[in-house]
């Protein structure tokens, strides 16, 4: 590898490893991109039960899910997995701290689980904005459409990803029966990976830090 790129590298996650303690950066929207190229992998060494190297997955970031019936007011769901070789949908909720598990995102979380149909899930996310929206909506209904995502009949499990289980919140989301993934349990699957890959490397060793 380039050594500019390497000391690039480096310099992004020092950036990271001192800007993740300010009070108002939100570090999730920032290290998300890196959760995003290495969640198949994580999924499948973490819980292989679920995700079999074999199963095609599809990722869909900021989800849709709508809060109540009576209008468009929604909340979003971090990443929604499609398992496309098993027609199972899971979703994926993103933390990097342990002060930001709050009732209301259990709540939703719950509500994806046990009371929204993967039918009306679909209804909502493809129904037609007008404004600003419009737009992307109209794209992330043309996505589903195009990867044929409405082919999966069966909802799985809320996954957590976050940095440990040692926090008076986290009975929350196993008391709600969400399975959890803390970066303890992705440094020890996936640093075997990590020697040809300097990107996850670093990526590694940051999570190493933060767990």
């Amino acid at each position: 590898m380039n050594m500019k790129t390497k000391e690039r590298i480096a310099q992004l996650f020092n950036n990271l490893d001192i800007w993740i303690g300010l009070p108002k950066y939100q570090a999730e929207r920032r290290l998300d991109v890196f959760f995003g190229l290495y969640m198949e992998d994580i999924l499948k060494e973490c819980r292989s039960d679920l995700f079999e190297e074999e199963d095609q997955l599809i990722l869909v970031p900021e989800f849709p899910l709508q809060k109540n019936k009576s209008n468009n007011e929604c909340t979003n769901i971090d990443y929604l997995v499609f398992n496309k070789t098993k027609k199972c949908v899971h979703a994926i909720e993103l933390k990097t701290d342990t002060h930001s598990v709050d009732d209301d995102q259990i709540d939703y979380y719950g509500k994806f689980k046990h009371e929204t149909s993967l039918e009306d899930l679909f209804s909502f996310a493809k129904k037609k904005r007008a404004g600003r929206s419009g737009r992307k909506y109209r794209y992330l209904s043309e996505y589903i459409t195009d990867n044929h995502l409405e082919e999966c009949q069966t909802k799985g499990n809320v996954i957590y990803i976050l940095p440990n289980c040692d926090f008076p919140d986290s009975i929350k989301i196993s008391a709600n029966g969400f399975d959890s993934i803390t970066f303890s349990d992705i440094v020890n699957r996936m640093e075997k990976y990590a020697t040809d890959d300097e990107l996850l490397s670093a990526f590694i060793h940051f999570l190493q830090k933060h767990q």
